[in-house]
């Protein structure tokens, strides 16, 4: 249930500053140029790239 939860947490903030938090384009301006599907990868690798590492330095504090 605590994976379930980073997981959440993560892709809601990556898409709170992808569409809300980044209005001068300034963060992920090289992005918008990218097709759809591009763009669906990228985050796609970004949640399970974040994902990991917050598993791995988590584990210590997961399992209490």
């Amino acid at each position: 249930m605590v994976v379930v939860t980073f997981l959440v947490v993560i892709l809601v903030a990556s898409i709170v500053d992808f569409l809300w938090l980044d209005t001068e384009s300034k963060r992920w301006n090289w992005l918008k140029n990218r097709s759809k599907r591009q763009q669906l990868l990228f985050f796609l690798f970004f949640v399970g790239a974040s994902s990991i590492l917050y598993i791995l330095f988590g584990v210590k504090f997961l399992n209490s």
